[in-house]
């Protein structure tokens, strides 16, 4: 199966403020076999903010919601950027609705770090997140992007 990723980001009045709008997993069920699967679409909104001057770093918020789950998370984060093609980031999330104990998951999702490089149009982006089950390490997830 195959999804897209898209999303819009807008400058506002006040200085340093944006807010943005993303679908993610848009796309078709996926197939195994004779089973069908409806793939994780998700809605999410924010608003961030660059602290100081020359935006070096920014404090981030969204509402995220798992449209097929009913899950609905929060999620803060911070992001340094020491250099002009490197972006270090760190952040939490917290389950505000649909996480039930018998899912295995931490109700409030808990740490995530990662960095970010970009050249031009192009960016690579890498985050860690601890899992909150024994047996599990924990995710990296990995992404490339282009802007339009």
């Amino acid at each position: 199966s195959v999804a897209i990723d898209g999303g819009v980001l807008m400058e506002t009045a006040i200085k340093g403020m944006s807010l943005g709008l993303a679908v993610r997993n848009f796309g078709p069920a996926m197939k195994m076999e004779d089973a069908s699967y409806k793939i994780p679409l998700t809605i999410a909104g924010g608003v961030s903010y660059s602290l100081g001057s020359g935006q070096k770093s920014s404090l981030v918020f969204d509402i995220s919601q798992k449209v097929y789950d009913a899950r609905t998370n929060a999620t803060f984060g911070f992001e340094y950027v020491p250099y002009k093609a490197l972006s270090l980031r760190a952040g939490y999330v917290a389950a505000i609705s649909g996480t039930k104990a018998s899912d295995g998951i931490n109700k409030f999702g808990g740490t995530s770090v990662g960095l970010g490089f970009w050249v031009r149009r192009l960016s690579f982006d890498y985050s860690f997140i601890p899992s909150h089950d024994q047996q599990l390490e924990g995710s990296h997830k990995f992404s490339f992007a282009t802007r339009f």
